[in-house]
């Protein structure tokens, strides 16, 4: 990773156009899709967000679709948040209640970001919602801070290494030049 420069918010975001800021959005959400799927895993509504927010990218979905998805992900976590609280009250001392709760909200912020309806916006709070649930749930137990920033290191490093992946893969096919691997 060395030479990498890390992501500046807000200043590439524009540049990016509209669907490779959804794609990168979409990538960033289903990176920590797992921190929200390990307590809900019969709840679905995050991941079809990410997957309609992916269609619309692609020209395949309406913005009516994309509304609809990003409406269902923001339900899912109301009902997540009102279980993590009944379970709380309830006197639970399970310690992953307590601690990873801010990590699968953070998973499902990023999936309700990538249906934002400007990708602009999409890509800039999908990857800072992806990053901060990575940190977070490196910080198992709430007090390891270095740790923390560590792991939001590691992922900012990650999506901009994807992001220049990405961007490189499109002006490739852009000039109708086959490339590896693809996105």
């Amino acid at each position: 990773m060395k030479g990498v420069m890390m992501l500046d918010e807000g200043v590439i975001y524009k540049a990016l156009g509209d669907k490779l800021g959804r794609l990168f959005a979409c990538w960033c959400a289903d990176s920590v899709l797992v921190n929200f799927e390990k307590y809900h895993p019969k709840d679905a509504r995050v991941r079809t967000a990410i997957t309609v927010a992916l269609l619309y990218a692609e020209g395949k979905a309406s913005k009516h679709a994309l509304g609809v998805a990003r409406c269902g992900a923001m339900v899912a976590g109301n009902i997540a948040v009102a279980w993590k609280e009944d379970k709380l009250l309830g006197g639970s001392s399970e310690w992953w209640l307590k601690t990873s709760d801010a990590a699968w909200d953070a998973a499902r912020y990023a999936a309700v970001s990538c249906t934002d309806e400007r990708s602009e916006d999409a890509a800039r709070n999908a990857s800072f919602a992806a990053a901060w649930a990575k940190a977070l749930d490196a910080d198992i137990d709430g007090n390891n801070s270095s740790g923390r920033h560590c792991a939001l290191d590691r992922a900012k490093k990650e999506q901009t290494k994807k992001l220049v992946d990405m961007m490189y893969a499109y002006s490739v096919l852009a000039q109708g030049q086959v490339c590896d691997g693809g996105i």
